[in-house]
């Protein structure tokens, strides 16, 4: 997958959660006579955690369009693989605890993923970057 596919799909995704949190703002539910137009398994329960996973993952896809291939094919196997993880996190988790000092729910499980991953992400760009930079090139 090159850079502009990667970061044409995110946003994509992006703009798809975004309509998907907010029809009536959009002017979507004006044309349903319901209220609720957008309900059902995909509530807001996911949709919001996910969507916050899909902003971080985008301004780190954003970074990674000024970085040479090999940097962004590293990220790219990272983010795969965090975003994998980040979901099942989210999924598993129960909707509310019944904590009210410490709450674990799906919405700080997806903040802490995403601030994790943004910068875990920005780090690895930095670090492979300079590596990359820096490394001695073969001479043929």
């Amino acid at each position: 997958m090159t850079k502009k596919t990667f970061f044409i799909t995110i946003l994509a995704l992006v703009i798809i959660q975004f309509i998907l949190i907010y029809p009536d703002k959009i002017g979507i539910c004006s044309f349903i006579k319901n209220s609720g137009c957008v309900r059902g398994f995909f509530d807001s329960f996911y949709r919001d955690p996910l969507y916050v996973l899909s902003l971080s993952v985008l301004f780190s896809s954003v970074i990674s369009l000024f970085v040479n291939s090999k940097v962004f094919g590293v990220w790219l196997k990272f983010t795969y693989i965090w975003v994998i993880l980040s979901v099942i996190a989210i999924f598993i988790t129960p909707d509310t605890t019944g904590n009210m000092i410490f709450e674990m729910d799906k919405e700080f499980i997806s903040i802490i993923f995403s601030g994790l991953y943004t910068l875990i992400s920005v780090f690895l760009i930095v670090t492979m970057s300079i590596i990359a930079h820096y490394k001695p090139q073969k001479r043929p």
